[in-house]
C-alpha cells in the first residue's frame, strides 16, 4: 500500500509498532498521538531500531488535524488498532484528512467493529453480559476516553465525500482479542491455524461482520 520514499501520516501512533516498521521500509512517517506517555514509549522504540531519524513525532489531538495542513500532502495516512473509535465526529476528521492526502493516496482504518463474536462468547461464558454486549453503543473506556463503535456502513459514509472504499477486511475473525492472550499463547498450533484461517476468512462480509476490528482502505478522490 505504501513504498519506499513515501510520507505517510500515522494517525494515533501509540507505541510505534506501526511507524518503526514502515521507517524500516524506508517510508517517512509523521506519527501523531494524544497521549505525552505513548509518545515517549514511540520514541524509546524509534531509538532502539534505530529507525528515528524517518519518524517525527507530535503531541496532537485527531480532531486538530487541520492543523497539520502546512506540512502535507502526504502520500497516505494509516489509523491501526481503534484510534479512530477515539473520534466522535468522523465526517470532521475525514474532510481534514481529505486536505492532508494528495488524490490517490491511501487512507487505511483500522476500527473495532460493532459486533466481537468471540468477545460475545469470552464475557457471556464469564457472566459479565455488559461487557459481552458493550459494542452496541459508545462506552468510557479505563482511561477516560469515550469510545464509539461505527459501522462499515457510517465510516463509509463519512469519507465519501472525498474518499472511495477499496477494500474492507475483518481482523481477527478467529483469531482471539489479546484479552484472551493467556489462553491463545498456551495452543501455539491451534493459534496459527487460526491466523492461516483469519487471513481468508477476514475477506467474506459474512465472517468479517463478527471480527474484533476492521480493516476498511480508501483511496483520496
Amino acid at each position: 500500500m505504501f513504498r519506499a520514499g513515501e510520507r505517510v501520516l500515522d494517525l494515533g501512533c501509540g507505541t510505534g509498532a506501526d511507524a518503526a516498521r514502515l521507517a524500516r521500509l524506508g517510508i517517512s512517517v509523521h506519527a501523531v498521538d494524544i497521549a505525552p506517555e505513548m509518545l515517549a514509549a514511540a520514541r524509546r522504540r524509534l531509538e532502539a531500531e534505530g529507525t528515528g531519524s524517518r519518524v517525527r513525532l507530535e503531541l496532537r489531538a485527531l480532531e486538530d488535524l487541520a492543523a497539520l495542513r502546512e506540512r502535507g500532502p502526504f502520500d497516505g495516512a494509516l489509523s491501526n488498532f481503534g484510534a479512530l473509535n477515539c473520534v466522535a465526529d468522523l465526517p470532521r476528521l475525514a474532510s481534514d484528512l481529505s486536505t492532508l492526502v494528495r488524490p490517490g493516496g491511501c487512507v487505511a482504518a483500522c476500527v473495532f467493529g460493532r459486533f466481537c463474536l468471540w468477545e460475545v462468547l469470552w464475557y457471556l461464558a464469564r457472566g459479565d453480559a455488559a461487557r459481552a454486549l458493550r459494542r452496541r453503543r459508545s462506552v468510557t473506556a479505563r482511561s477516560g476516553f469515550a469510545v464509539f463503535y461505527p459501522s462499515v456502513a457510517a465510516l463509509t459514509a463519512a469519507f465519501r465525500p472525498w474518499f472511495r472504499r477499496l477494500e474492507v477486511r475483518g481482523v481477527g475473525v478467529f483469531v482471539p482479542p489479546s484479552y484472551a492472550a493467556s489462553w491463545a499463547n498456551g495452543r501455539p498450533g491451534l493459534l496459527g491455524a487460526l491466523d492461516r484461517l483469519d487471513r481468508v476468512a477476514g475477506r467474506a462480509w459474512g465472517l468479517r461482520a463478527s471480527s474484533d476490528h476492521v480493516l476498511v482502505v480508501f483511496e483520496r478522490s
